[in-house]
């Protein structure tokens, strides 16, 4: 009965001394491995979780954006998705510099292992923050314009706050992948893609194809107004200049909601 009682201790210490390493930051995936070897392809691009000391995560495992509430149990960290569904993984490594998870599962031999980065407490600035990626998850029905450039709009905030955050925190590099993007990053600005090379992700965070050219239509919009390069070689803050911008002119020409539009050039 003690040696039982004992090993409940242990257990329940372990996980408690875990929790605090997990919350605070953003863990980045870098890496996916099998017994076969590297297993890491363009489906895990931008993967992460972010765990908060309120029992909420947000995450992407499989480019598909995913929140709800997390638990650790000993070894055993589980994720409820909001949509009912959980995921179970086994922690087999977790220290100050990295975080591997294995699937709970005999049937998937894969290891995820992720990185820590910068994050901040406040959800408004949180770039991983559920209020800040509602434009993430996919619309159910057909969207008005009003909804459509809140999306837009939505994908240019989340960019906007974490190149703000890779500035505060004096980052070296970041990963232009870690949302799904009709833009392109490039040393020296940012472009929108052709249409035709619009990533199927961001396409289908729309109802349909009608809603996501809308959506296009409203960023191509941006792109034509006056936007002033940033004189500056820093990137970052390039990025930063250039994304304000764009978030200022996302306009729809037939919406009520129309932001100072400027005639093409």
């Amino acid at each position: 009965m003690k040696t039982a009682a004992c090993l409940f201790c242990v257990a329940l210490l372990s996980s408690c001394l875990l929790k605090p390493k997990l919350t605070g930051k953003v863990w980045n995936l870098v890496d996916v491995t099998s017994p076969s070897g590297p297993h890491f392809d363009t489906t895990y691009l931008g993967s992460f979780i972010r765990f908060y000391d309120n029992g909420t995560y947000t995450g992407k495992l499989d480019r598909r954006f995913g929140a709800g509430r997390w638990a650790l149990n000993g070894n055993i960290l589980t994720l409820h998705r909001w949509e009912n569904d959980a995921q179970v993984y086994k922690v087999t490594s977790l220290g100050p510099g990295e975080l591997v998870i294995h699937p709970d599962d005999p049937r998937t031999a894969v290891d995820f292992r992720f990185e820590p980065g910068p994050a901040r407490e406040d959800s408004l600035t949180d770039p991983f923050s559920l209020v800040n990626n509602k434009w993430e998850i996919p619309a159910l029905h057909p969207e008005p314009d009003s909804a459509i450039l809140a999306r837009v709009r939505g994908h240019l905030r989340c960019e906007l706050l974490y190149i703000e955050l890779a500035i505060d925190s004096k980052a070296e590099s970041v990963s232009t992948t870690e949302f799904i993007s009709p833009l392109g990053f490039y040393g020296n600005g940012i472009t929108l893609k052709p249409e035709a090379r619009v990533p199927d992700g961001w396409t289908r965070l729309f109802y349909d194809s009608a809603d996501a050219h809308r959506g296009y239509e409203a960023l191509r919009n941006a792109f034509r107004a006056n936007i002033a390069v940033p004189n500056t070689q820093n990137t970052f803050l390039l990025y930063k200049g250039i994304l304000s911008q764009l978030y200022d002119n996302v306009h729809l020409d037939t919406s009520a909601i129309i932001i100072n539009a400027v005639a093409p050039r």
